[in-house]
């Protein structure tokens, strides 16, 4: 994406085609100056304008930033910090949209977020600020949720093998542990991560936003919320695997940039390791849903060392 602040609104030499598509073609029949959208519905009549061609789409935030530059009026900085809002609210929605996100689209979003911090860079910082949060705390929701179903049925398990016990004559078994299963992050909350890492200096040690986005990431690598569970869970769907992967590899440009150690990175890929690689046992429990599958020659020769 290009320098929108510098360029001349013409769409030429100022950006790069991320889907391979005509630049020519991009700006065809598209209007060099665009209103302002103060509405998310309007930003998305705005961008329905490129028939779903991502670099169209590209070219309207182009020409509709590069049409409100802050040197044109001083009015323009309130509008293009409000239109900041409205693409990390769509970038979120089409980071979650089933059932695949349009990557295309998401790298315009991305370029024009960019591209305004450079312009407006307070109320941008304090937008990131807000979305992260709101990521935290819905991903904290849903873990705690994850906790008190674990200990309810871990209950319900409990009071079952009581009346059994009972009616067989013999002592109940010990109670439990919940068995809490692993909460894999929003696709919505890893792109906000991944964008800041992109707008900021990673090497910063602290930052108002990178720092919020790094505790997420190791909350979330950690699964810090599920108190009630040891060990802690690892993904067990492929999808939420594909995530952690991601996240982990993320997690690392932030330390790396930094050069911070994270414990929790380390935590967890020896847990996923682990998980994934441990051979199973006659009379063990069943083995990780995303266990790798050895040759039978190869797991009884593991399982008899």
């Amino acid at each position: 994406y290009g320098e929108v602040g510098d360029g001349d609104g013409d769409g030429d030499g100022d950006g790069e085609d991320g889907d391979g598509e005509d630049d020519g073609a991009a700006s065809a029949e598209l209007p060099y100056v665009f209103e302002m959208p103060s509405t998310s519905k309007g930003l998305d009549a705005l961008l329905r304008l490129g028939g779903g061609s991502a670099a169209r789409e590209r070219e309207i935030l182009h020409r509709l930033i590069a049409g409100h530059h802050t040197r044109l009026a001083d009015e323009n900085k309130a509008k293009l910090a409000a239109l900041a809002n409205l693409l990390l609210r769509r970038l979120e929605r089409e980071a979650d949209a089933a059932p695949q996100p349009r990557a295309p689209t998401m790298d315009a979003l991305c370029g024009a977020l960019s591209s305004i911090a450079a312009l407006v860079k307070g109320p941008v910082l304090n937008a990131m600020k807000e979305r992260i949060a709101a990521a935290t705390v819905k991903w904290q929701t849903k873990a705690a949720a994850a906790v008190r179903r674990a200990a309810a049925a871990a209950l319900r398990a409990h009071r079952e093998e009581r009346r059994a016990a009972k009616a067989e004559g013999r002592a109940a078994a010990p109670r439990k542990k919940p068995r809490v299963a692993h909460v894999a992050i929003d696709v919505s909350a890893l792109v906000l991560c991944r964008l800041a890492a992109r707008m900021y200096t990673v090497s910063d040690y602290k930052h108002p936003v990178l720092t919020p986005a790094a505790a997420l990431m190791r909350e979330v690598l950690s699964q810090r919320a599920h108190e009630l569970a040891a060990p802690p869970p690892t993904p067990t769907t492929r999808t939420a695997l594909r995530r952690e992967i991601y996240l982990l590899a993320l997690t690392l440009e932030y330390c790396g940039g930094a050069t911070r150690y994270c414990a929790e990175a380390y935590t967890a890929l020896v847990a996923l390791l682990r998980a994934l690689l441990k051979p199973p046992r006659a009379g063990a429990a069943a083995a990780h849903p995303l266990a790798v599958r050895r040759p039978a020659s190869t797991a009884s020769a593991a399982a008899a060392a």
